[in-house]
């Protein structure tokens, strides 16, 4: 693994660069470092030679400003700028995600009368469904609008005041992460969308769980004690999507995120068996029917006469899975 000085230099240059635009400027940045060593210090030049290079060529943040092209006269700019874009490609997808999601609320949440196309056991009528898209995608964009607004306003403001954002000399760099020690975004995006709609299912929506059985829809959960529980289905959410959003802005895995994402986890897993512990969470009517259709399979019915308990392996095997999971390329990096 590349981690020496001249490589955490480069990888702190273009970690604030558009994606296609690092390959070039790391292989400039390399040629460029390494031929005014050499005119220092011939042969083989010192981590001493190389800090003098790099303290000539400036901050990190400075030299990508020059590959940036980003002027000093706009509302915001130097390396608040380069921060400002950064913080916008990593929020605003987890914005307008979480948004729509919740916007998606409405599509199910009313009781119109004009019917004619069934979804799930409600009917919608089209002119209702297509009314109603519009609406997430619209209260979509807005709340990304506003996210955009407010972050653009913090950091005009940062650059107003001139607020110091970091301290440190040119040694004090971030080390170059593997490529699979690498948080991907799109990842915890996906993750994080899943979470919210699981969430708002079971908490809104839990009679649109289970299945259509002998002409009649039965839920799978008893959706009066479901609710009871929502205090721990709420917290189970937020702790979920923190862990992944703090995952996301640290942007790799390290022994920070491993300390998390264990803590998290174990929370996790303390608030799946209050959730799924208790039998009185499946509707008895679900779990009737299942014992009736696997008839004298013993083993199988023991099992799935308690689906809650199955679930609950399920979901503390996953999280097992991934806190081991974020060790193995914490320790890989």
């Amino acid at each position: 693994m590349k981690n020496n000085l001249k490589d955490r230099y480069i990888y702190a240059v273009t970690r604030h660069l558009p994606v296609k635009m690092q390959k070039d400027v790391e292989r400039e940045l390399d040629g460029l470092i390494t031929e005014m060593a050499e005119e220092r210090q011939p042969n083989m030049a010192s981590e001493d030679t190389i800090k003098e290079v790099l303290d000539e060529l400036g901050s990190p943040e400075e030299l990508a400003l020059k590959y940036n092209g980003s002027g000093h006269n706009a509302l915001i700019s130097g390396v608040y700028f380069l921060m400002y874009k950064r913080v916008l490609r990593t929020a605003l997808p987890i914005v307008a995600t979480v948004a729509a999601i919740l916007a998606a609320v409405g599509l199910f949440a009313g009781f119109d009368t004009d019917i004619n196309i069934v979804l799930g056991g409600v009917t919608l009528a089209p002119i209702t469904f297509v009314s109603r898209f519009i609406h997430v995608f619209a209260s979509s964009i807005s709340i990304t609008i506003q996210a955009f607004a407010a972050i653009t306003v913090i950091f005009a403001i940062l650059d107003y005041s001139k607020a110091k954002l970091k301290d440190g000399d040119i040694t004090d760099l971030p080390n170059v992460p593997e490529a699979e020690a690498v948080v991907s975004i799109t990842g915890g995006i996906a993750e994080i969308a899943l979470t919210i709609a699981m969430v708002t299912t079971l908490l809104f929506f839990p009679q649109y769980i289970g299945g259509g059985f002998d002409g009649r829809w039965i839920p799978a959960f008893d959706a009066e004690y479901l609710r009871s529980l929502w205090l721990p289905i709420l917290a189970w959410g937020a702790i979920s999507v923190v862990s992944i959003l703090y995952q996301i802005i640290i942007g790799h895995y390290n022994i920070k995120v491993v300390v998390t994402t264990l803590a998290a986890n174990i929370a996790l897993a303390v608030l799946t068996v209050v959730i799924l512990g208790s039998n009185n969470l499946i509707h008895q009517d679900f779990t009737a029917y299942l014992s009736d259709i696997l008839g004298g399979l013993y083993i199988v019915t023991n099992i799935l006469s308690h689906p809650n308990r199955m679930l609950m392996a399920i979901i503390l095997v996953a999280l097992a899975i991934d806190t081991v999971d974020v060790l193995y390329k914490a320790l890989k990096r």
